[in-house]
């Protein structure tokens, strides 16, 4: 209940937006006629060049790989589907998650629209009223919003909503994942219900004040919507092609596997935060219609337009230049390949469990009737002791089914 509560607020502050700017800008029509005048809209951008920030291909094929680090691999989303009853369930609060998402995007977008409406004649980074692009949203409310009584306090209600439900999870994961795979097996023996608890709970406390120390890193990055989804993509793109791995090819060993992450790992943060990179080109704005007003009143000098070294785009390192869209995938290709390819010299050696296998492994490998444990075969005579073995193993299923048949006949004909 406090999710959905959270979730609630968080609709309410995007909404206040959306109506208060329709309200003041003539309705839904006009703001998306300014914004198509000013070449906001852009849905038909197919170029396939991975160094192009946004388009078609960046948004499917890279948002793809992005959405599936998050909601397939990623410890917080995985820790909540655990907390339903069945399976069924787990994959029923994702289809649902769905449409909620979208509409959910599809508001985010809308009421950036809205505040590009607002001051599309007046920008207030060119003017210098704000630092960053970041600062738009809480201008817009100061601006538009502050003469009605609550409706300040809802938005920044609606901010907190939206972190804390991402955070706490987050935190209570992290905490978890210590405890179980870090400290539990260092303990000589069990410890007790009370001493997990207290010690779970310190470890979450550690890592708020971490978050909260992390928080005023992060206001010095020119955008914390791009930041994130860069390290995201980073850590995200290596832990999805260690899962898949894992699920579709039991012959990899550990041993080809954690070289592999570790080299896609690096090889992310290197083009992920690496540089220089080409400035983000921004889309023309004007201040033609800014009211004169004192420029000492503004806490930020004023930015005219976008910023480089002197160098054309094409000039930078091709690295560099990729959109930030493609490193989830750029992590999962390296670690997935990597893999595979050391495991030509480190195969797996151990019995693999077949609940770990993907459903579509078992039917390519042939493990459907294989027993719980399946032993990978090294060389020639070991295929042959295997096939011998599963050879044996289906003759003797197929006697017992005709043994069945036969005592059922048998009972039937006695009546």
């Amino acid at each position: 209940m406090v999710v959905i509560f959270q979730s609630l607020l968080m609709f309410a502050a995007i909404y206040c937006v959306i109506i208060k700017g329709s309200i003041d800008m003539g309705g839904i029509s006009q703001i998306w006629s300014i914004a198509s005048e000013s070449g906001r809209i852009q849905f038909f951008n197919f170029d396939m060049d991975p160094t192009v920030r946004h388009s078609v291909c960046s948004q499917i094929v890279g948002g793809m790989f992005i959405y599936l680090s998050l909601y397939a691999v990623n410890q917080a989303q995985v820790q909540r589907l655990l907390t339903v009853r069945s399976l069924y369930e787990a994959k029923m609060s994702l289809w649902l998650s769905l449409p909620i998402l979208m509409i959910l995007s599809f508001s985010t977008a809308f009421a950036g629209l809205t505040i590009f409406a607002k001051y599309h004649n007046c920008d207030p980074i060119m003017q210098g009223r704000i630092c960053a692009p970041d600062q738009l949203l809480p201008l817009f409310v100061a601006d538009t919003l502050s003469e009605y009584p609550g409706v300040t306090g809802l938005f920044i209600a609606g901010l907190l909503s939206g972190s804390l439900s991402t955070v706490s999870s987050s935190i209570n994961s992290l905490a978890a994942v210590t405890w179980e795979d870090y400290i539990t097996p260092m303990l000589k023996q069990p410890v007790s219900i009370l001493v997990s608890t207290l010690s779970n709970k310190s470890l979450a406390f550690t890592y708020g004040l971490t978050c909260i120390g992390l928080a005023f890193v992060a206001s010095k990055f020119k955008g914390v919507l791009q930041a994130s989804l860069t390290v995201f993509g980073v850590v995200g793109g290596p832990l999805l092609g260690i899962f898949t791995v894992g699920m579709m090819f039991p012959f990899v060993s550990e041993v080809a596997v954690v070289p592999s992450f570790l080299i896609a790992l690096v090889f992310g943060f290197w083009i992920g935060f690496g540089g220089p990179k080409p400035p983000v080109h921004r889309l023309s704005g004007h201040i033609s219609e800014c009211p004169q007003l004192s420029e000492e009143r503004f806490p930020c000098s004023p930015n005219y337009g976008n910023s480089s070294i002197g160098l054309a785009p094409d000039e930078y390192f091709y690295f560099y230049r990729i959109s930030y869209m493609y490193y989830t995938l750029i992590g999962f290709t390296i670690t997935l390949l990597l893999s595979l390819i050391l495991s030509i010299w480190f195969p797996q050696k151990n019995q693999v469990d077949k609940k770990l296998l993907s459903p579509m492994t078992h039917k390519i490998m042939g493990y459907e009737d294989a027993d719980e444990f399946i032993s990978i075969p090294k060389n020639e005579e070991e295929q042959k002791i295997i096939a011998e073995m599963k050879f044996k193993q289906d003759l003797r299923k197929r006697n017992i089914e005709v043994l069945e048949e036969s005592s059922t006949n048998h009972y039937t004909t006695a009546l």
